[in-house]
């Protein structure tokens, strides 16, 4: 007869710290993890009656990467160690690197839901002088924004500038307020109910007005040649009502063929009065060419830091200043960043950051980006809790409200799981092993919780998720057992990582055995014998 014994370990991955360098991720190995035995007991007994957690939101189903995880915790039975391969954690696209910490976790109890995000407390770390100030209540989101924390994109073609930026589906014409000054070349848009514009400035080149108007038109600024539309966009999430319009605008050339570097070359009262993502943008080129400048010279704040091995903080350039100064408006992209810049420090070779290091003031722009909603944000804040590590206690509670709030910030999880597909495995993975362990601030190992993250994640083929979760349907962790669909999930992360392996259960048990195994399950289940 085959074994039925009941495993009680499940696979992560090893902790490691963020490497400086994106070209050499370091590679990361699955360790088992397990509960207490006295709690899996008590877990497996409880989760026998029909009690089976609500369903997850339903990701499009994709194949993604695993990300890294938390350190090996306490694992007590089998401790056999499968590496699994692991693809590095999304970087933060802002800067060099992502500012990630080793991550842990756990649940709010054992009621089975991931627990309510609730709002950060200000630490010394954000009370820094050149860090962001105070915070905002957490889901204090302006306007939706795109994944990088863009708040608007755009591209030119010989003839036209084009701009768009994401709108709530509720929005009408009506709510769009545009002016255009010709004779100044000044464009502002600004939406009904938002406290900013999303488009203000000085456009840095002349526009063309239409062929039809006459030089009276033209200084009354009738009938202003750029234009705008709003559009539907292509379905985020198959079958499910897209959260977001475009809002589209057009923008003539008055000389055809010339390269515009930047939609705005200034402010309209002054340098600074530009919306928040436009003076990102003008900081971040300005910064750019103060790179290359003194490259090319080999002088320089930058350079000459470099060579005298300097560790103190650079004099704050202009770029440094618009920067902190769209931050600090509201630009989610300059928060990222500052952030990045404030992990790497100014001593990082051939990065040109204008700061030093301080791991204090990067997590308090993270948070802050994180504040406004944006899910890589708000996944680098909750490594950092989980790990303990730039300033914060360990706190897999903390972590794990970030974690919801990561997931909650991006529509419940399904457009981020179609549009940050990486980052949502990463999330949902690390949420399940720190339900799993439990512990720091969260109490008993929840796994009713650690099915429903890993539910997410297996759904997008994350192997070493559906391994973790058939060991729990075979065993019945957190829901009723279910053997026949634990050995299908135990197979597809076996088929996607081999070095995963089978549990100790079942090693040695080819397929035609592991479907004797499954079919005298079902007997058993059929007869009223489980």
């Amino acid at each position: 007869m085959p074994p039925r014994r009941r495993s009680t370990s499940t696979h992560s991955n090893s902790a490691g710290a963020p490497s400086p360098s994106p070209s050499s991720p370091a590679t990361t190995h699955a360790t088992p993890v397990a509960a207490a035995a006295a709690a899996a007991a008590a877990v497996a007994a409880s989760a026998r009656k029909a009690n089976t957690p609500s369903a997850p939101p339903s990701p499009a189903s994709v194949a993604a990467s695993p990300a890294t995880a938390p350190a090996s915790p306490r694992a007590p039975g089998s401790t056999r160690s499968n590496p699994a391969a692991a693809s590095p954690p999304p970087r933060n696209r802002r800067g060099s690197q992502r500012a990630t910490a080793a991550a842990g976790g756990a649940t709010n109890g054992s009621n089975g839901r991931p627990p309510v995000a609730a709002a950060p407390t200000e630490s010394a770390a954000h009370r820094h002088p050149r860090g962001p100030g105070p915070l905002t209540p957490p889901l204090d989101i302006p306007f939706p924004t795109y994944p990088d924390g863009a708040h608007y994109n755009w591209s030119q073609t010989d003839d036209q500038v084009i701009v768009t930026t994401r709108v709530l589906p509720n929005v009408l014409r009506s709510d769009v307020t545009l002016a255009f000054d010709v004779a100044n070349d000044t464009l502002s848009v600004k939406i009904g109910g938002e406290r900013r514009c999303r488009l203000r400035g000085r456009l840095f080149e002349r526009v063309r007005p239409p062929p039809q108007q006459d030089n009276a038109d033209r200084e009354a600024g009738r009938e202003p040649p750029v234009v705008f539309s709003l559009e539907d966009l292509p379905q985020i999430v198959p079958e499910a009502a897209n959260p977001y319009r475009v809002l589209l605008l057009r923008i003539p050339k008055q000389a055809r063929g010339t390269p515009w570097p930047l939609l705005f070359r200034g402010g309209i009262n002054s340098q600074l009065d530009m919306d928040p993502h436009s003076l990102y943008l003008f900081a971040s080129s300005l910064h750019d060419t103060t790179v290359i400048m003194e490259s090319r010279s080999g002088s320089g704040t930058l350079a000459g830091s470099r060579r005298s091995g300097s560790t103190a903080a650079p004099p704050p350039s202009q770029a440094v200043t618009m920067m902190e100064e769209a931050g600090r408006a509201g630009s989610v992209a300059a928060q990222m960043k500052l952030a990045a810049w404030y992990e790497l420090g100014h001593l990082e070779p051939n990065t040109g950051i204008p700061v030093a290091k301080d791991a204090g003031v990067s997590l308090a722009w993270h948070t802050r980006a994180a504040v406004a909603g944006n899910s890589e944000a708000c996944y680098i804040v909750m490594s950092a809790h989980a790990a303990g590590t730039h300033g914060c206690e360990t706190s897999y509670r903390a972590a794990m409200e970030w974690a919801q709030k990561c997931i909650e910030a991006g529509h419940g999880g399904d457009v981020m799981a179609a549009e940050q597909r990486e980052l949502f495995v990463a999330v949902a993975f690390r949420a399940g092993l720190m339900a799993t362990e439990g512990g720091h601030g969260l109490g008993d190992p929840d796994p009713v919780a650690a099915a429903r993250f890993w539910e997410m994640s297996a759904r997008l083929g994350h192997a070493q998720s559906c391994w973790n979760l058939g060991i729990f349907y075979i065993n019945g962790f957190g829901m009723p057992v279910d053997v026949r669909r634990g050995v299908e999930l135990i197979r597809t992360g076996v088929a996607a990582v081999p070095d995963l392996g089978m549990p100790p259960q079942l090693e040695g048990l080819n397929d035609a055995d592991l479907d004797a195994l499954v079919d005298f399950a079902d007997e058993l289940e059929h007869d009223g014998e489980q």
